[in-house]
C-alpha cells in the first residue's frame, strides 16, 4: 500500500521549491527581481507567492495549508529544466538544483524521462495531455500510425516513434 502524501512531509516544516513559468500550470505576474546564490554556485529568483497564480500554485497552497508547512519558491535564473550534459557528467535545471540539494523539489511542468528518473525520484502525474496530429484519411502507413499514436498510453508512444523514424529513414522521407 502506498504512503499518504502527508507522510512525506511529517517531518518538513519548510520546503525550498523551484518553479518555472508554464501558463496555464504556473505562472507569476511580474518577473521575479530578487536573485538568491545557491551554494551549488546556481542563481535563482525568489518567487513572492503574491505574485505566483496557476493550477500548481492553487495545490501548492492547498498541501502547504494542509500539511502545515511553508514553502519557498525558487525560478531558476537560466531557465533551465534539467538535461544532461554528457561531457561534464552533470544535469542542469531544475534536475541539478534537486542533486545538489539547493532545492527540495521541483513543482512545475517538468516531463517525467527515464533518464531524469535516474538522479531524481518522480510522484505519479497529477495530469497527462493528450496531444496528437490529425491527418486526412490515408492508405499509407505512416498516416495509419500517426492516427493510431493518439490512443496509446506514453510508453507504446516512444515505440511506435521508434518504429516510424526508422520507417521513414528506409522511404527516405522527413523525421519528426
Amino acid at each position: 500500500m502506498d504512503a499518504p502524501l502527508n507522510y512525506l512531509f511529517t517531518y518538513v516544516s519548510q520546503l525550498k521549491i523551484a518553479v518555472a513559468p508554464f501558463p496555464p500550470s504556473f505562472d507569476v505576474k511580474n518577473e521575479p527581481t530578487e536573485v538568491i546564490a545557491f551554494p551549488s554556485g546556481v542563481e535563482m529568483y525568489a518567487v513572492d507567492p503574491a505574485n505566483a497564480f496557476g493550477f500548481l500554485e492553487d495545490l501548492l497552497r492547498i498541501f502547504s495549508k494542509d500539511l502545515n508547512f511553508v514553502a519557498s519558491r525558487y525560478q531558476r535564473v537560466d531557465g533551465t529544466w534539467g538535461a544532461f550534459d554528457n561531457d561534464t557528467g552533470e544535469w542542469d535545471g531544475h534536475i541539478q538544483s534537486i542533486v545538489t540539494g539547493d532545492v527540495d523539489l521541483s513543482w512545475s511542468a517538468l516531463t517525467m524521462t527515464a533518464d531524469r528518473s535516474r538522479p531524481v525520484s518522480f510522484l505519479l502525474p497529477y495530469q497527462s495531455e493528450h496531444l496528437c496530429v490529425v491527418s486526412k484519411e490515408s492508405k499509407n502507413e505512416l498516416s495509419r500510425n500517426v492516427l493510431v499514436f493518439c490512443g496509446l498510453r506514453a510508453k507504446d508512444q516512444v515505440n511506435l516513434l521508434w518504429e516510424c523514424s526508422h520507417s521513414l529513414q528506409y522511404h527516405k522521407l522527413f523525421m519528426f
